[in-house]
């Protein structure tokens, strides 16, 4: 009989630990796993397809108030597990993460819990919180080496460090004619800091005729739109939302940027990458971008919200041709290491 995984995530919208784990499941359920997902906020909206062998389960609430609705969360999340038996339960991102090992106490189930960022982010009260849920967990993955220095050593025995998968297809890079234009994804939120992606690209505007493409959504729309304006770029500079199909909008760019203040792995720069278009990424403190961007040969490398050094590695490629090539063509071999099909005999390996 094969085994039952359940995976556990907010939602299926468009943040890096859904993709993921949209890509986790579809894998096992191609290894013929029987996988369940749950998805624990009550939403319709999804920007990530799964296999149709794989059971999804939305979870719906009698309650509005936000205690009863976490308390009635927590007995269906528990309800479920009991029920169902699974053999290994798989949850992403903290505080879902905190959820399923507080819903799991008493049960013999193996629950495998991802942490995606940087825990220095965190607050202290919701760092002890984690530290004193993670000892129920079989194992915590962990996208890079430098963020598990930041646990207890008690912890620390427990933590795998397993990068991000892409899908195989990602690696058809672009054969057509590359715009003039920048691209960049994300939640429109501090941490991505596209105000500063937005200010070094009014720098150069005046130099070479580019446009920028930042695509998500969040909560700085407003203010962003504010300084699309106030630097009068309102033809230049274009926030098209939330899609579904971004890799067909940004294969023909001639630049993608990260510009994070901090980040585990970014999905989007590793499958830009993969297609081949020269990328630069802020050097994060947890190290994710600097695992997989060796700086100048497959990307560029810069510190962190340094609008300067960033209007300097976008004019280094596209006055340098030659360096834009030998980007490109580096940055797809990343495919070999991140492979999903590879990725997943790692996450299977602690199943």
């Amino acid at each position: 009989m094969s085994k039952k995984v359940l995976f556990v995530n907010s939602s299926l919208t468009a943040g890096g630990s859904e993709r993921v784990m949209a890509i986790l499941a579809n894998e096992f359920a191609n290894l013929n796993y029987n996988v369940s997902m749950v998805l624990v906020r009550n939403s319709n909206k999804e920007n990530y397809s799964v296999n149709k062998n794989v059971e999804v389960i939305r979870l719906k609430y009698k309650f509005k108030n936000s205690f009863m609705k976490i308390v009635e969360r927590i007995f269906k999340l528990r309800k479920l597990m009991k029920k169902n038996k699974y053999d290994v339960i798989i949850s992403f991102t903290h505080k879902i993460n905190t959820l399923v090992l507080f819903s799991a106490m008493g049960l013999k189930i193996s629950i495998i819990v991802s942490e995606r960022c940087d825990p220095k982010q965190f607050s202290k009260l919701n760092r002890q919180i984690d530290n004193f849920f993670y000892r129920k967990a079989k194992y915590i993955v962990l996208q890079t080496e430098l963020v598990r220095r930041d646990y207890p050593n008690f912890l620390q025995t427990k933590m795998v460090v397993i990068p991000n998968p892409v899908i195989e297809n990602h690696s058809q890079s672009f054969q057509g004619k590359i715009k003039n234009k920048i691209v960049s994804a994300g939640r429109l939120v501090e941490q991505k800091n596209f105000s500063m992606l937005i200010e070094a690209f009014s720098k150069i505007v005046n130099k070479h005729d580019y446009q920028l493409y930042i695509y998500g959504e969040g909560v700085l729309r407003k203010q962003l739109e504010e300084k699309i304006k106030d630097l009068h770029l309102e033809d230049k500079v274009f926030l098209p939302g939330y899609v579904s199909n971004v890799d067909d909008l940004i294969k023909d760019a001639k630049i993608y940027v990260c510009s994070s203040n901090y980040e585990g792995i970014s999905n989007s720069m590793l499958e830009a990458m993969v297609m081949g278009i020269p990328t630069i990424s802020t050097d994060c403190p947890v190290g994710g971008s600097a695992m997989m961007i060796k700086d100048h040969e497959n990307g560029i490398l810069i510190p962190v919200n340094d609008c300067e050094s960033l209007v300097k590695a976008m004019l280094e490629i596209i006055e340098d041709n030659d360096l834009a090539h030998k980007l490109s063509s580096n940055s797809k071999k990343i495919i070999e290491r991140l492979d999903s099909k590879k990725i997943v005999k790692e996450w299977e390996k602690l199943i």
